[in-house]
């Protein structure tokens, strides 16, 4: 009896029809073109549901006039085998089956040899939808077709790659997504304008009353720009509203599930679309997927392998498990350097969690304690390392800053698990510079807050998580407990400790006491010498150096230049711009505004990425030192930069540096006029970071007499010394984009302004100026 071939569904013009409007993907499909230039082969991948057969169909009609056989479309979603998948390509040529070779070969082998007979010659290009559960007899066929027949082309959809010679593997990324503050549908970002399209037809063409768009912005970010989930996110505007939406994806796998037949059967739900994704893992990728929902953000290999190893996982299998999920588009790569670290989707982490959870045997705890130790200790070598020239190395906060979902992670289980409370103040306390310098200074104090509620912190973890508290409460003007935090700072650790009575000169600084702050401080840093780390030795000298210069003393300077030097030498770039930042301010206040400038424009080129605190102190420092240099435009650009900046963090300005702050307002107003001030910084406060360190590097006074002349190297950027260093090196712009993973506009952009303040007009003359200067 001749066994029935699973057929495709395809349209008599060879393309299915498109039902609904398509959003976005230029990029994408510009890039599958170029790569149709030369490539044999491209297969488009991604987890399910992110949109790759939409992007590979709207290809298609593009390109379809370039073959002179045609374009043929192949959906594979019902072929269970390579015998249905050549069935499933005649019928999209509309080619009678093959039963069997001449010779009695299998189906398969006689399918290939027709098609190869029926194409040889013709210009054509297959697209092969829905591979991913036949990779592994879809590989050899394509491989046939491929060397039989040079005219032929192949762009597939797969979860997987074909695993082909000269495969090209294109991963489509979910739809961005727009910022926190939109108004308009045309600023909305690709996944945004996908929802209002789609809610606009779940309700017959038009928005519901009171339509949010920022509300709408909020689903989208939550479901990671993820096309399938924002439909079906969308189609619920029928029954619930936006901020309903919001509030019921914490079980996102019930609420995103449609109605009808229209859809295949797996994407009619986000649990569908995942369990199909799910199955066609192995045991292994399955368990590694389950664990690795135990980690937030991003991890590298290390950490992996530390945490998720044991029992049916051993540690020398994970590096090729890890690389499985990989191809099964489970784990998302992302290069750092001369590192590797992945990303998993939070819809897919969600996912994994779910089977991490339905595991038995406390699988979920022990997972959660193992992944808790891991980043404790990280954080742990971090901390130590400061300042004793052993954890201090250049580049340290940026990493910091991608293990940090991580280490807040671990830190809220410790704080959450009954008997671990005090490891949880402990990752509370620590890294505290990062803490305070990058984080939302508000939420950050919140939730130091509800760890210390009806607790007795006792030791120096009591004493440091107090301690971090109350830097919170000053930095952004809540000054009511911090008294108590001082009280039961010292109460902790004792006197002995030198936090206490740290908290308590910050305090009397913030509050206009120089001279009974500077007494405190001097205490704190005896008391640190003895007891205490060198960051804490180091920050007790520079507040001190502060409440010193602000009261008047003329060698306050003295405490200010060794922390800048300690800095330096031991690398601290996180800690450099504060030392700076103060060196320059005690400089503005002694009559010095050009030197000023330069000395801020250091620290401001100082300022690591994410340090927002620092960025925001220097940014208004140099704002003062300019105006009495004529700068005022810039001037009024920086405080609109520097107000920006605060707003984000949360900080509100201490009255030490209000007064000033008002006087160079005042100035600006009466010189610019309060219209074109105004103007000037609100633009400043739209400036991102980096271009508010171009705008204060452009404006470059003469130094004073005797001073080390500002040359070109203070001028450039530090991601523009970057560049300039790739540049020497020989690399084009999408070279250079690779390399610092930005956009190849961006590099562009780069190179044109660092030519722009050499002075030059070629390439070349900045390789040969780096040259002269190593």
């Amino acid at each position: 009896m001749e066994a029935k071939v699973p057929r495709s569904r395809s349209s008599t013009q060879g393309l299915p029809a498109e039902t609904t409007s398509f959003v976005g993907r230029r990029q994408e499909i510009a890039r599958v073109r170029e790569l149709l230039s030369s490539a044999r082969l491209v297969t488009l991948s991604g987890p399910g549901g992110v949109g790759k057969s939409r992007v590979a169909l709207r290809l298609a009609a593009q390109v379809r006039r370039s073959y002179s056989f045609g374009v043929h479309w192949v959906d594979l979603c019902g072929v269970s085998d390579a015998q249905g998948a050549v069935g499933a390509i005649q019928d999209a040529l509309h080619q009678d089956a093959v039963p069997g070779g001449t010779d009695g070969a299998p189906l398969a082998s006689g399918g290939a040899a027709a098609l190869i007979r029926s194409l040889h010659g013709r210009r054509t290009l297959l697209v092969l939808d829905n591979c991913e559960h036949l990779t592994a007899s879809l590989g050899p066929l394509a491989r046939t077709l491929l060397a039989a027949l040079p005219a032929l082309q192949i762009v597939a959809t797969s979860r997987r790659a074909l695993a082909v010679p000269d495969e090209y593997v294109l991963r489509i990324a979910p739809l961005g997504t727009a910022g926190p503050d939109v108004g308009a549908a045309k600023t909305l970002g690709e996944a945004v304008q996908l929802f209002v399209q789609r809610a606009a037809a779940a309700r017959g063409g038009l928005l519901p009353d009171g339509f949010s768009h920022s509300e709408a912005a909020a689903v989208c970010r939550r479901l990671e720009g993820i096309p399938l989930s924002v439909e079906l996110a969308a189609a619920r505007l029928r029954v619930l509203t936006c901020r309903q939406i919001l509030d019921r994806l914490g079980d996102r796998f019930g609420l995103l599930t449609a109605s009808g037949t229209a859809r295949p059967p797996r994407q009619r739900s986000l649990l569908s679309t995942l369990e199909w994704s799910f199955e066609l893992c192995s045991k292994e990728e399955q368990l590694l997927w389950a664990r690795l929902s135990v980690f937030r953000g991003s991890f590298d290999l290390e950490a992996v392998e530390s945490v998720c190893s044991g029992g049916l996982l051993p540690r020398e299998r994970i590096l090729d498990v890890v690389a499985g999920l990989v191809d099964a588009s489970v784990l998302v790569r992302e290069d750092d350097g001369p590192h590797v670290r992945y990303r998993m989707l939070d819809t897919l982490r969600a996912y994994g969690e779910r089977h991490l959870n339905d595991g038995g045997d406390g699988a979920a705890r022990v997972l959660g304690l193992l992944h808790r130790d891991y980043y404790r200790n990280l954080a742990g070598r971090a901390e130590a390392g400061l300042f004793t020239g052993c954890g201090g190395a250049p580049g340290w906060p940026q990493a910091l800053g991608r293990e940090w979902p991580n280490i807040c992670r671990a830190e809220r289980l410790s704080l959450a698990t009954p008997g671990e409370e005090s490891v949880g103040l402990s990752m509370a306390g620590s890294l505290w510079a990062y803490r305070i310098g990058s984080g939302d200074l508000r939420q950050e104090r919140r939730r130091l807050g509800r760890a210390l509620a009806g607790t007795r912190p006792t030791g120096s973890e009591g004493a440091r998580a107090l301690w971090v508290h109350g830097w919170l409460s000053l930095l952004c003007g809540e000054t009511a407990g911090v008294d108590e935090d001082i009280a039961r700072c010292r109460a902790a650790a004792g006197q002995s400790a030198g936090w206490g009575e740290q908290l308590s000169g910050l305090a009397l600084l913030f509050a206009g006491a120089y001279a009974q702050s500077a007494d405190a401080l001097e205490s704190a840093l005896d008391a640190h010498r003895t007891h205490g780390a060198p960051v804490d030795v180091w920050t007790s000298r520079l507040l001190l150096g502060l409440a010193r210069m602000l009261d008047g003393a003329a060698d306050a300077a003295t405490d200010l230049h060794r922390c800048v030097t300690l800095a330096a030498e031991h690398g601290e770039q996180w800690f450099l711009p504060y030392a700076r930042w103060a060196l320059g301010l005690h400089t503005w206040l002694r009559g010095d505004p050009r030197r000023a400038a330069q000395v801020l424009r250091s620290a401001l080129d100082a300022v690591s990425p994410g340090n927002r605190l620092a960025g925001a102190l220097v940014l208004e420092s140099l704002a003062w030192a300019l105006t009495p240099e004529g700068h005022h435009e810039e001037a009024a650009g920086l405080l609109g930069a520097a107000h920006r900046t605060r707003q984000a963090i949360g900080m509100v300005q201490p009255g030490f540096l209000r007064l000033h702050h008002r006087a160079c307002e005042r100035v600006l107003r009466r010189v610019l006029g309060g219209d074109r001030f105004e103007a000037r910084r609100q633009a400043g406060g739209a400036w991102t970071a980096e271009q508010a360190l171009q705008h204060a590097s452009g404006a470059s006074p003469q130094p004073p007499a005797g001073a080390e002349p500002v040359g070109p190297q203070t001028v450039l950027t530090r991601r523009e010394r970057e560049v300039a260093q790739l540049v020497r090196e020989g690399l084009t712009d999408r070279q250079i984009a690779a390399r610092l993973v930005i956009s190849p506009r961006t590099a562009q952009g780069h190179v044109q302004n660092i030519l722009r303040k050499l002075g030059f007009t070629r390439r070349v003359q900045v390789a040969l100026w780096l040259q002269r200067r190593v």
